[in-house]
C-alpha cells in the first residue's frame, strides 16, 4: 500500500521495512503492472532472518534417498511387485516420514545444515531390465514422467511444502536433485515434443563411449536424452527448474550428470535463476555431479580440460555452479582412508591437492561415498562379498551384512568420519553411513534406513518380516557422529577457517583451522598407539589461547 515503501532514485532502490519477522526464510515477491495492465516478469527475493549469515560449509550436506528413508504414510505405498525383486522395488519411504524424522531433531544432532533430496518428480509405474539383465523399478527417482509434479508415493506437492517449511524453521537448506540429462519414455514431453530428445545410442556401446559421446548417449534405451541444443527444450526445462524453486521454496539443486549435458544447461539456467531470485542478494545454490578422476581429460564445447580438476572447475563460478562433488579427491584417497591401507600423509597430500588445484572461492563437496557406491562400512571391513554384486545375481546372505561385528570396522569408521567432518569445503554424508550400514553395488547400498529412538514406526522391512534393530556398535558410531556434528557446528574455525598442516606422517596427522586469535581448532588423527609429541605451531596465532578442550573426549593438549 501507499506509504509502506520508500523509493530511493539515487540508489536505484526501493526500501521496504519489516519488523517482527520470525527466524527462518522469507520471500518478498514483486509484481509490477504498466498503465495498460501488462505484468512484468515476476521477481522473488528470498531472504533469511538468522543469527549468522549462512555458508554451506557450516554443516553437513545429508543425502536422503526418499523411498528408503522413512515411511510416514503407508496409504501411499505402491510397489510394482511382479517380476521386480524387493531390493529393486518401491519400499514406501515418503516426505511425511522424513518430516517426522526432522521434527525429532535427528538432523541437527549429526550436524546437518543442508538436505539433498533424491529426485521428486512423478515416476513411471513401469519396470525395466537394467544392469546385469536384472529388473528394476523407478524407486530411486531418476525415471521422471512429469515436469512439475511430486511423485504421489512420496506424498505429493503438499508433503514437500510441509517438509521444506519445517526445514526452514530450523535454519536448514533443502536442495532438490535436478535431472537435466534424461527423462523416461512415458514423460509428458516425449510424445508432444519428440524433437527435444535424442535416442541415438546407449552409453558404453561401440562407438558411443561415455566420454566419446557424452552429450548424445542414453543411459538406457528407455531414457531419452534431453537435447539442450534445441532452444525450445532449453527454455522449457529451465522454466521447469525455476518452477520448483518458486512453487516449493527450495534453496537450490544438486545437478545430476553435469558432464552429460551441454554447458548452456548450467549457464543459461543460472542466468534465469539469477534474474528471478537473486536480485536481492540471495543465491540459489547449485552443486554439480561431474564424475571424473584426476587424470581424466576431455575437449568439449570448445574447451580442453587437462585433468579432472580443470574439468570440474569449468562448470563453476559466479555465472554457473557454486561447486561440485570433488570426485578426484574422493577417488584418490577415500577407500584407502576408510580401510586403513593409505598412509595418512598420503591422505594429506590429496586434500592439499584439492585446496590448491581448484579455483578459490568454490563450495566443492567432500565425500567418502554416496548412493552409487558400496558402503564405507563394507570397505572398512574389506568384505570379500563386495565382489558378488546384486546385478550379477547375488542375493541375501551372498551380499555384505547390514551390520558388522568386528570392532575394528567401527574404529576405522570413526577415524574416517572424523576426517570427513573436518575437511575443508562442504562435507557430505549419505544416509545410513552414520550407523555403519553395510552394502555393495546398486541397489544394495540403498537398504532401508533404521533409527530406533522412538522412530521405529517409520522403519520399513520386506513383507512378512520385521525391520532389524541397530546394534550397540552402530548406535555407538552414531553417538560419535553426533559429537562430530556438534563440534563442527560450534567451531567457526572448523567451518570457515584456513587449514594449516602441523604434522603429516604415516600414522599420525595433525592439522588446524583458525579464523581469529580466539577461534582455533586442532585435529589430531592417530592410527598407531598412544603417543606424546611436541608439535610446532606452524604460524598459528596462539597468544590468546590459554588451554585446549577435547571436543570428542579423547586426547589432551
Amino acid at each position: 500500500p501507499s506509504g509502506s515503501f520508500k523509493i530511493d532514485p539515487a540508489a536505484g532502490a526501493v526500501d521496504l521495512p519489516f519488523t517482527g519477522l520470525a527466524k527462518g526464510k522469507h520471500t518478498l515477491s514483486l509484481r509490477t503492472l504498466d498503465k495498460k495492465g501488462r505484468e512484468s516478469e515476476p521477481v522473488d527475493l528470498p531472504f533469511w532472518v538468522e543469527d549468522e549469515p549462512f555458508d554451506y560449509r557450516d554443516g553437513v550436506l545429508y543425502m536422503m534417498l526418499i523411498d528408503r528413508f522413512a515411511n510416514g504414510n503407508k496409504a501411499n505405498d505402491k510397489p510394482v511387485s511382479g517380476p521386480v525383486h524387493y531390493d529393486a522395488d518401491w519400499h514406501g519411504g515418503d516426505l511425511e516420514g522424513a518430516l517426522e524424522v526432522m521434527k525429532s531433531g535427528y538432523f541437527e544432532k549429526i550436524g546437518v545444515r543442508t538436505i539433498w533430496l533424491s529426485p521428486l518428480n512423478a515416476q513411471t509405474d513401469n519396470w525395466h531390465t537394467g544392469d546385469g539383465n536384472q529388473v528394476y523399478s523407478a524407486y530411486h527417482g531418476y525415471w521422471p514422467i512429469k515436469a512439475r509434479e511430486v511423485e504421489p508415493r512420496f506424498g505429493g506437492d503438499g508433503a514437500l511444502k510441509a517438509f521444506v517449511a519445517e526445514a526452514h524453521k530450523r535454519g536448514m537448506r533443502v536442495l532438490l536433485d535436478l535431472i537435466n540429462n534424461q527423462v523416461h519414455d512415458d514423460h509428458e514431453y516425449v510424445k508432444a515434443h519428440p524433437d527435444w530428445f535424442r535416442k541415438d545410442c546407449k552409453c558404453g556401446d561401440d562407438g558411443c563411449g561415455w566420454s566419446q559421446k557424452p552429450f548424445e548417449c542414453l543411459f538406457q534405451f528407455y531414457l531419452p536424452d534431453i537435447n539442450w541444443t534445441n532452444p525450445e527444450a532449453e527454455k522449457q526445462f529451465i522454466a521447469d527448474a525455476v518452477s520448483w524453486i518458486a512453487n516449493f521454496d527450495l534453496d537450490g539443486f544438486r545437478v545430476d550428470a553435469v558432464k552429460h549435458v551441454e554447458a548452456n544447461s548450467v549457464y543459461n539456467m543460472r542466468a534465469e535463476l539469477s534474474r528471478r531470485f537473486e536480485q536481492g542478494g540471495a543465491r540459489i545454490f547449485m552443486v554439480g555431479e561431474t564424475a571424473v578422476g584426476e587424470f581424466d581429460q576431455g575437449t568439449f564445447f570448445g574447451e580442453s580440460f587437462g585433468d579432472g580438476f580443470e574439468w570440474i572447475d569449468a562448470y563453476t563460478g559466479p555465472t554457473a555452479l557454486d561447486g561440485q562433488f570433488d570426485f578426484p579427491t574422493r577417488h584418490n584417497m577415500a577407500d584407502g582412508l576408510v580401510n586403513g591401507d593409505k598412509p595418512l600423509h598420503e591422505v594429506e597430500d590429496q586434500i592439499k591437492k584439492a585446496e590448491t588445484r581448484y579455483r578459490p572461492g568454490n563450495r566443492h563437496v567432500r565425500f567418502l561415498n554416496g548412493h552409487d557406491n558400496p558402503r564405507i562400512a563394507s570397505i572398512a571391513a574389506k568384505d570379500g562379498k563386495l565382489g558378488c554384486t546384486w546385478a550379477s545375481g547375488c542375493r541375501d546372505d551372498q551380499l555384505p551384512p547390514l551390520a558388522y561385528s568386528d570392532p575394528q570396522v567401527y574404529v576405522k569408521l570413526k577415524r574416517a568420519l572424523t576426517v570427513l567432518y573436518t575437511m575443508p569445503g562442504v562435507p557430505y554424508l549419505y544416509q545410513g553411513d552414520e550407523v555403519a550400514f553395510g552394502g555393495g553395488a546398486d541397489p544394495d547400498m540403498r537398504r532401508n534406513m533404521l533409527f530406533g529412538e522412538g522412530l521405529t514406526a517409520l522403519e520399513m522391512a520386506r513383507p512378512g518380516t520385521q525391520a532389524p534393530s541397530l546394534t550397540a556398535a552402530q548406535v555407538d558410531l552414531r553417538a560419535w557422529v553426533r559429537k562430530l556434528g556438534a563440534t563442527r557446528s560450534a567451531s567457526r574455525a572448523l567451518r570457515r577457517g584456513d587449514r594449516t598442516t602441523l604434522l603429516s606422517e604415516g600414522d599420525l596427522w595433525v592439522y588446524a583451522y583458525q579464523t581469529g586469535p580466539k577461534e582455533l581448532a586442532v585435529v589430531a588423527i592417530n592410527r598407531g598407539g598412544a603417543v606424546n609429541r611436541t608439535i610446532g605451531a606452524g604460524g598459528l596465532q596462539l597468544g590468546s589461547v590459554a588451554t585446549f578442550a577435547s571436543a570428542l573426549g579423547t586426547g589432551t593438549a
